[in-house]
């Protein structure tokens, strides 16, 4: 699309760059909802309180896609209670991916 005038174009062309980059973010974080094998509670890394915390099955959980493996262990993140969310490292073997909504 053109106004005819060149200069102004390349003044709107300039601020839809700015605009295109003021709407959009860098790095997303994509959480992937989960659940847990196995019943009753389980005890994992907290990142947060750096020591295990309990959590119970079932769990309202999500892979930090974005952040990828430690030593086997997906990083999880927990709304938790108090509107306080909680990162966990939880073994992979354990987890079982229930599918986006």
């Amino acid at each position: 699309m053109s106004t005819g005038d060149s200069e102004l174009d390349k003044k709107l062309d300039i601020l839809m760059e700015k605009l295109k980059k003021a709407t959009t973010k860098e790095e997303k974080t994509i959480l992937h909802p989960i659940n847990l094998k196995g019943k009753g509670p389980h005890f994992y890394w907290s990142i947060n309180d750096k020591m295990f915390l309990e959590v119970p099955v079932p769990s309202e959980l999500y892979v930090m896609a974005n952040k990828g493996l430690k030593d086997g262990k997906f990083y999880v993140f927990s709304p938790g209670s108090w509107n306080k969310g909680v990162v966990y490292l939880i073994p992979e073997e354990i987890v079982v991916f229930i599918g986006d909504n």
